[in-house]
């Protein structure tokens, strides 16, 4: 067999794996942003639901907090507040130290549907688990989560080595 045609055989077999997770990674993103019951009649997508138990366990962080925190834009960040602010599960309180910066904090409302939710996750991550557990044993999904885990890690480590190049102006074209 020829060099060029074992190039071809394994990029093949690694071509068929990132499909692979490019489709888990795409299923994964519209069931996140699918909205759920969370057990009130009240739907809410999992960002949202995700926002709110931030808000919730960092009382007065701020947008620019939450955006650095989950690694996304103040402009999407924004976006999510308003919602919940505007169905009223959280409330803006302006910085007693810096007038200019406003401090969020989860309303009672939005602490009783965070309790809901929490309750519904826990159920729903119960279901989740007995469906891979009838497919695959114990320790093949112990495995799953242990390469989500290092492979996570590894998109960070090069998420922040491109943001560092990016900054330094090599990596622009």
């Amino acid at each position: 067999m020829d060099k060029s045609h074992s190039i071809s055989t394994v990029h093949q077999i690694f071509n068929e794996k990132s499909q692979l997770i490019y489709r888990f990674v795409a299923l994964h993103n519209n069931y996140y942003n699918l909205p759920k019951d969370c057990g009130s009649g009240i739907f809410l997508t999992a960002v949202e639901i995700s926002t709110l138990k931030s808000i919730e366990d960092s009382p007065g962080i701020t947008i620019t907090e939450l955006a650095l925190a989950d690694g996304k834009t103040k402009g999407a960040v924004s976006q999510v507040v308003k919602k919940l602010e505007q169905r009223g599960y959280l409330f803006r309180k302006r910085c007693p130290v810096d007038g200019k910066r406003a401090l969020l904090h989860v309303s009672e409302e939005g602490k009783r549907l965070s309790l809901l939710h929490k309750k519904h996750s826990l159920n729903d991550m119960k279901s989740t688990l007995d469906r891979l557990l009838e497919r695959c044993e114990v320790g093949e999904v112990d495995a799953f989560f242990r390469v989500i885990e290092v492979y996570v890690g590894t998109l960070e480590d090069e998420l922040a080595a491109a943001k560092v190049e990016d900054h330094s102006g090599h990596g622009e074209s």
